[in-house]
This record gives structure tokens, C-alpha cells and sequence, in this order.
């Protein structure tokens, strides 16, 4: 994903620090950053500023995901989520709610922030080495 978001010249900034033993779902894994690295690409598209901050780490028996990028224009939230851009919304606005099963699933915390034109997504999802 940092890849794509290299070849539409978005900066990707990865600090990764995990134990290579986590007990933890690589598909779930993969669907969690997938669904937040499109959405923060597409959130890119046009803008002049272009960044995406990942930063991964193990505390307290913790899986941490932060991911922040910069966005432009208005963000509209309903219920507990957000209202997607999309044309077609019958087949986009999936990517959070994915995201918020798995943490669900897997007895997690989320918190997302969307203030000063920078959305900030925060997951803690508990393992055990």
C-alpha cells in the first residue's frame, strides 16, 4: 500500500516496531491498514500536501496502529461512523465499519479524531506474546 501511495507521490512516513511472534490474524491485520491506507490515499487525491504516518508498536500487552493524514474539505459523521464521498454509496463506505468489526472482534479499542484537517485513526488491539 505505501507503494501505491509512493507512485500518487504521497510521502509515507512507517514506524514499525512489533514482535515478529504476535498471535495475532495477518488477514485481520491486512484488512485493518488496507481499509486505512485507501481511504487515506483517496483523501489525498489533489492535494498539494500529500502524507500518510503509520506508527506500529507493542505496549502493555497492546498491538498499537496510529495512521494520521491530511484531508481536505468537510467530513460528515452519522451515527458511528462517517458518510462516504462516493458517488455510488451502495458499494463504498465499507472500509471503517471493516475496520471496526475486526477491533470489535477482537475486543479492541478505537478512537478517530478528524480535527484540524488531519484524520487521525488510533487502534489498540489486546495479544499476547
Amino acid at each position: 500500500k505505501c507503494a501505491q501511495a509512493e507512485k500518487k507521490n504521497i510521502n509515507c512516513n512507517l514506524n514499525i516496531e512489533i514482535p515478529s511472534d504476535m498471535a495475532i490474524s495477518m488477514f485481520n491485520i491486512s484488512i485493518v491498514l488496507g481499509n486505512l491506507f485507501d481511504n487515506a490515499i483517496e483523501a489525498l487525491d489533489g492535494m498539494d500536501d500529500k502524507w500518510i504516518k503509520v506508527i506500529m508498536s507493542y505496549k502493555k500487552e497492546n498491538l498499537i496502529i496510529a495512521m494520521s493524514n491530511p484531508y481536505r474539505g468537510e467530513i460528515t459523521r452519522y451515527k458511528d461512523g462517517y458518510k462516504t464521498k462516493k458517488e455510488n454509496k451502495t458499494e463504498h463506505g465499507y472500509g471503517l465499519r471493516n475496520i471496526k468489526t475486526i477491533v470489535n472482534k477482537c475486543d479492541g479499542t478505537i478512537i478517530i479524531d478528524s480535527s484540524n484537517n488531519v484524520f487521525d485513526v488510533n487502534i489498540a488491539l489486546p495479544i499476547r506474546l
